[in-house]
């Protein structure tokens, strides 16, 4: 009578036996995510000089970040303030025990958080202040990418909901500051024509 499998039989199929990839495998499966992080990190690094360039032109940062290049009009300024502070950040993140999770969470925690106001300021601007009658879209959508936006902060960790909420308030102080000034400037103009259709 043959035993059943599992009870100290052997198996009746032959086991693969798995082996180390070489480092050409290695090589290939890298290379590929260090293309893609190198390409994400320029276009990071070239949209914020612009939004850096931008603030600046508003008279909301410090000047020499408005320097642009006569030949390419590029903010060289705000191009390297932005490399310099990503390149230290990035070496000091890697001495930390948990350094690159840190602010991998505080990112994944940014940017839904940019989101999630951005739908705000959409049924703000919309439906409050231009009386749109497009309820789809300036209105359900929005709430709907509000609700979605929230469940992913509530559950994301508490290390990034704690510096996400810190760099928030940073924010709201440095903006009731600018208004105070006067160097917050609406970046409607008046004369646009209000979508009610």
């Amino acid at each position: 009578m043959r035993r059943p499998f599992g009870s100290g039989s052997r198996s009746p199929y032959p086991t693969p036996q798995l082996t180390p990839p070489s480092s050409a495998s290695r090589a290939f499966l890298v290379s590929p995510k260090f293309a893609t992080d190198f390409a994400n990190a320029l276009v990071a690094q070239a949209s914020t000089s612009r939004l850096l360039y931008a603030m600046t032109r508003d008279r909301q940062l410090p000047k020499f970040l408005a320097k642009v290049t006569e030949k390419h009009s590029v903010p060289v300024n705000a191009t390297f303030l932005v490399a310099a502070i990503s390149l230290i950040l990035g070496l000091f993140l890697t001495v930390l025990p948990d350094g690159l999770g840190a602010i991998a969470a505080l990112v994944n925690f940014g940017a839904p958080t940019a989101f999630l106001l951005l739908n705000v300021s959409v049924v703000w601007w919309f439906i409050v202040k231009q009386k749109s009658r497009r309820w789809f879209v300036h209105l359900i959508f929005p709430v709907l990418g509000f609700v979605v936006l929230a469940f992913v902060l509530y559950n994301a960790r508490v290390s990034a909901q704690i510096h996400g909420v810190a760099w928030l308030i940073i924010g709201i102080v440095v903006a009731v500051v600018l208004y105070k000034t006067g160097r917050m400037t609406n970046p409607v103009p008046v004369s646009a024509p209000s979508e009610t259709r």
